[in-house]
């Protein structure tokens, strides 16, 4: 996870407190407002495909976004149970 926000395509950041940060960490499905998924630039970013997910600016892991549901890639052995 050596890669910066600006790396990717495409990101899902959240911070630390939220209940998205969470859910993320313990291997579940999210589902974030498509707005919340941006671009290099921060700009909302359409379209489908792997996504970053950061918390606090730092990569957690990566998801598959599909429009609506960000599946969680998260491996297993680095979840929280």
């Amino acid at each position: 996870m050596g890669l910066k926000m600006t790396d990717a395509a495409r990101t899902l950041r959240l911070a630390a407190g939220e209940a998205d940060a969470s859910r993320y960490m313990k291997g579940e499905t999210l589902q974030p407002d498509p707005g919340r998924i941006v671009g290099r630039d921060g700009s909302p970013e359409s379209g489908r495909g792997w996504t970053l997910v950061c918390i606090d600016g730092f990569p957690a892991g990566w998801g598959r976004w599909d429009g609506h549901l960000l599946k969680n890639e998260l491996l297993p052995g680095w979840r929280w149970l």
